[in-house]
């Protein structure tokens, strides 16, 4: 994880003799790529209410419960937004920013807001317990959209830092909000939260520890325990998954993910102070 990360959601420097009165007289407030992002969200936030309020009328979720979903969704929107004119660019800090925001970000927002939706419905979990095969269908089709993402960004040529950031968050935020629906709905007990907290535990972690913020390598086992984590879980929500079954797939899965995590740690830890960087990296 790069230290140049923490920026992204940091609100964008004005330029000398800018002032946010005379942006929002002259119209100029907003980039042709947050244009985009503001509508994407508000298409997406019709959306949201269409899908929150037929689970209301099944008694799947209760009007609070949407309403916590929604916020969650539009200020997440917003934090990707603001960060677009400084780091919707290509992979080079000196390059030019992209002035679309791209199919590949409506798509990984198009899952921030079923994982939003899912988050509403962590709160009263014991109201999806008729919900049955449609939640595992339902969490499923923002697990396969994972796979778009990424695939669209490099066919239009919008691959960004900031894209790759948004991508990560959602993948995370949506670990964390199965983890829960497990713990709610009796799959596993409370340690499965773990599997959702390690990841913002060792974020945490990092502004305790600089050398915790350093710039991982690549790795096909985290991408792939990534992947586990997320199948995991998702068998677990299964009806005809119960416990002990459930418990121990979600243990299993959590050890593995754990057993990444240390490894990743170890690896920071043996080059802390160092500048350079080995191969020697699974």
């Amino acid at each position: 994880m790069s230290s140049r990360f923490r920026s992204i959601f940091r609100l964008t420097r004005e330029p000398s003799g800018f002032t946010r009165s005379s942006a929002f007289a002259s119209g100029l407030a907003l980039t042709a790529a947050q244009r985009e992002a503001v509508g994407c969200t508000a298409l997406l936030g019709v959306l949201y209410t269409l899908i929150g309020a037929g689970c209301v009328r099944l008694g799947w979720l209760s009007v609070a419960s949407l309403v916590l979903g929604l916020l969650v969704f539009i200020c997440g929107s917003l934090l990707v937004a603001r960060a677009l004119p400084e780091h919707h660019r290509p992979v080079l800090p000196s390059a030019t920013p992209h002035a679309r925001y791209g199919a590949a970000n409506c798509i990984t927002q198009f899952r921030l807001m079923l994982v939003s939706l899912l988050f509403g419905h962590f709160v009263q979990a014991q109201l999806l317990s008729t919900a049955g095969w449609f939640l595992v269908g339902f969490v499923l089709l923002a697990a396969m959209l994972d796979a778009l993402d990424g695939a669209m960004a490099r066919a239009q040529r919008l691959s960004s830092a900031l894209g790759a950031r948004f991508d990560m968050e959602v993948d995370a935020f949506f670990i964390l909000v199965l983890a829960l629906l497990c713990w709610q709905l009796n799959k596993a007990s409370a340690w499965i939260i773990l599997a959702g907290a390690l990841r913002y535990g060792f974020v945490a972690a990092a502004w305790r520890w600089l050398w915790l913020s350093a710039p991982l390598p690549p790795s096909r086992r985290r991408q792939s325990l990534c992947v586990v984590q997320i199948v995991a879980l998702i068998v677990c929500l299964a009806p005809a998954v119960e416990p002990p079954l459930s418990a121990l797939v979600a243990g299993l899965s959590l050890l593995l993910l754990a057993a990444s995590f240390g490894i990743d740690i170890r690896w920071l830890a043996l080059r802390r102070g160092s500048n350079g960087a080995s191969n020697d990296y699974a």
